[in-house]
């Protein structure tokens, strides 16, 4: 029996992962909110359970996939500035998006973003998994989706970052916060809710 395909979109922060994870719940699961897990923890399955697509910036790969074992998992991560350790790049299980694919422009709508993005995907996961989906309908779900996201961010943007929206993991003042700079520790993990200027220690399996 084959297992089920789950997707965990985790990235360091600051790398667009908010819109990458906003583009892959418009292909799949468009008018579902994006669900966040910390961490794997094998005593917490309810949310991989019930939802194809969990967000995290938790980076352990080797212990997501150890954790739930019962799932086939891929990873799908965006990059910046701030590369990942070298062996990620020569896992199967990892997609890496370079964050200038998802970055907004004249040049680079979202229309483009969202074609990119599945063109990505489309080589990146097995083929079976595509079978249920309407390729032209699962770009539009995704266009609409971000353009959506965008149209709110719009309206919250000078609501500062205490403002928070659930749907879209959209805070106030999202896409104006300072760097974060991110320390690597093999014996620390990814607080809850990052905030401009911490540290944040991720731990690196």
């Amino acid at each position: 029996m084959e297992k089920p395909i789950r997707i965990i979109q985790t990235s360091y922060v600051h790398t667009g992962s908010t819109l990458l994870s906003n583009i892959l719940y418009g292909f799949f699961c468009c008018d579902k909110p994006i669900q966040v897990q910390f961490m794997p923890v094998s005593s917490q399955t309810e949310k991989l359970s019930k939802n194809l697509i969990v967000k995290s910036h938790y980076l352990g790969i080797r212990r997501w996939i150890h954790s739930y074992n019962q799932f086939n998992m891929f990873f799908i991560l965006s990059e910046r500035d701030q590369k990942y350790p070298p062996h990620f790049y020569n896992m199967n299980k990892i997609l890496i998006i370079d964050y200038n694919t998802l970055l907004e422009s004249d040049t680079n709508p979202v229309e483009v973003i969202v074609e990119n993005v599945y063109n990505k995907i489309r080589d990146f996961l097995p083929p079976k998994f595509f079978e249920p989906y309407s390729e032209n309908i699962m770009k539009k779900n995704a266009v609409r989706r971000v353009k959506t996201m965008n149209a709110l961010y719009e309206n919250i943007k000078n609501k500062g970052f205490s403002y928070f929206d659930s749907f879209y993991l959209l805070h106030g003042n999202h896409r104006n916060r300072d760097d974060t700079k991110i320390s690597l520790s093999q014996n620390s993990t990814l607080g809850e809710k990052p905030t401009p200027k911490r540290i944040l220690k991720l731990n690196l399996l």
